[in-house]
């Protein structure tokens, strides 16, 4: 199926966008094609392209990840060598691991993996491998990726690792703002965060776990100079508790500071701890999720993000032992954009000089400000939700949320089962728009309005938690349906998209 794409996105005589029914590992595809070009065709899981990009099927802008199959690659051309271009030329392909568009802008970047191959060296030769790291290219839209954006000092973006470690290491994640673009990776050794103001071309942030001290997991925007980061627990100094840590990144001040936020030029503002685990064999790692940075259209719609409006949620990932077995449960907390700038407000400590940013207690942000759901899914004996998540994970992707609102398969937090799909809209506040429409179904099995839930519910798991977890942040949900057959992704608690 062919269709126009809608301004702002659509450039004249540039794009045309298609879905493009291709199986490779069973992940839906999305192609930018010019109209006048041909079918193109597949080789396995790698599929070669001649002037357009092939990625993910994701929302309007930004995030995609890797894919399930570590083994699927998508090329993108780069521009022909008889152009005046920073691009490489030497090749007609170029390897893409992932990308990030405004269409607001004409922006279009591309992230190209620079990881030497290490298998001819010892194991201690690693730290003096050069040149790993990755490469962002900034380039036009309408031009279909052949030319640099104009707006651009340095369309051309290298990152070197501090450490290179065998074949471990990964980009996590390339998230775009309207000024900044960060990418989060793992080296091998370290996670590794880097920020640049894309169009001045100056590192604003450089930071690694191994300086900082604990790691640096769920890295996600506040705004384009503040973002987030969760350090699991049994990891670095701060070993006996979760944190989520806020930061600012204001550039880097001296590459020979002796402390080393002035080094990664970040300024570490506060923590705030999570809930306390019950015992020491209980692992806990986490990830943040939140929607679209990316400019919208100011009339209303059912699913457009905002800056000032948009929720954050926080997957816990906690493993532990049962009966001599291990096992695992998932749960997502969301907080809202406005809270947590409050929180940090509350508790800035910039200019006081004190040393260690301070810890915010849960019991002061957590109860009043969030609201905890499980997402326990079924064992291997419940059915197709096992059989669907062979690959282990259930992760869900940037897509699952819009502005104030999260489509997700959880539990009902007010009797604690059973997994359902659900629509949650955390605006409560700002009624201009009218809650998630739900359209009445034969035998009334879904409510025709959103359900506003206020009162404060516990999370009860004292396999995994020290006490019962309450939470009250207010929020209207509207439930799916039931029905025979499992939408698109249940199996990886996004819910309906």
């Amino acid at each position: 199926m062919t269709t126009q794409l809608p301004v702002p996105l659509a450039y004249k005589n540039v794009f045309v966008c298609c879905s493009i029914a291709v199986r490779a590992g069973a992940v839906p595809l999305i192609g930018c094609i010019q109209p006048s070009l041909v079918p193109f065709k597949t080789t396995g899981c790698r599929t070669a392209l001649t002037s357009f990009a092939i990625c993910y099927l994701m929302t309007p802008a930004l995030e995609t990840r890797r894919a399930s199959t570590p083994s699927q690659w998508y090329w993108i051309r780069s521009p022909p060598a008889s152009t005046n271009s920073p691009y490489p030329s030497t090749d007609a392909r170029m390897l893409l691991e992932k990308f990030a568009i405004d269409a607001s802008q004409d922006l279009l970047v591309l992230l190209e993996e620079n990881f030497p191959d290490t298998s001819h060296l010892m194991w201690n030769d690693n730290d003096n491998v050069h040149g790993a790291g990755f490469t962002i290219y900034l380039r036009t839209l309408s031009s279909r990726g052949q030319q640099a954006h104009p707006a651009c000092m340095n369309p051309v973006l290298v990152y070197e690792f501090p450490t290179y470690f065998w074949d471990e290491a990964d980009v996590k994640s390339l998230t775009l703002t309207t000024h900044t673009v960060g990418v989060h990776a793992y080296d091998g050794v370290a996670d590794c965060i880097a920020i640049w103001d894309w169009q001045e071309g100056e590192l604003k942030a450089d930071m690694n776990s191994r300086d900082a001290g604990f790691s640096l997991v769920g890295f996600c925007f506040l705004t384009p100079t503040e973002f987030i980061v969760i350090s699991n627990t049994r990891t670095g100094r701060h070993n006996d508790t979760m944190y989520l840590h806020m930061f600012i990144a204001v550039g880097r001040r001296s590459q020979d500071a002796s402390n080393w936020e002035d080094d990664a030029g970040v300024v570490h503002v506060v923590r705030f701890a999570f809930p306390s685990l019950s015992g020491e064999d209980i692992s806990m790692t986490s990830h943040v999720y939140t929607g679209s940075f990316a400019p919208i259209r100011q009339d209303p719609a059912p699913f457009s993000p905002a800056w000032a409006a948009r929720i954050y949620a926080l997957r816990l990932h906690a493993r532990y032992e049962d009966r001599n077995q291990r096992r695992k449960s998932d749960f997502i907390l969301f907080i809202h954009l406005r809270d947590l700038t409050k929180l940090v407000m509350k508790y800035d400590v910039m200019d006081s000089g004190k040393g260690e940013p301070p810890v915010v207690p849960w019991r002061e942000w957590g109860p009043d400000h969030t609201r905890l759901f499980v997402q326990d899914l079924p064992s291997k004996e419940q059915g197709a939700f096992y059989r669907l998540d062979r690959i282990g994970t259930y992760e869900p992707s940037q897509e699952w949320i819009h502005g104030t609102r999260a489509v997700c398969t959880v539990a009902d937090p007010r009797t604690q089962g059973p997994l359902v799909t659900q629509v949650l809209d955390f605006n409560t506040r700002d009624r201009g728009r009218g809650p998630v429409p739900m359209p009445a179904v034969p035998d009334g099995r879904t409510p025709t309005e959103a359900l506003l839930v206020t009162e404060a519910t516990t999370v009860r798991r004292p396999e995994i938690f020290k006490e019962p977890i309450t939470t009250r942040l207010p929020y209207y949900t509207g439930l799916r349906p039931k029905t025979r057959h499992y939408l698109r992704k249940d199996h990886r608690g996004m819910g309906a998209m």
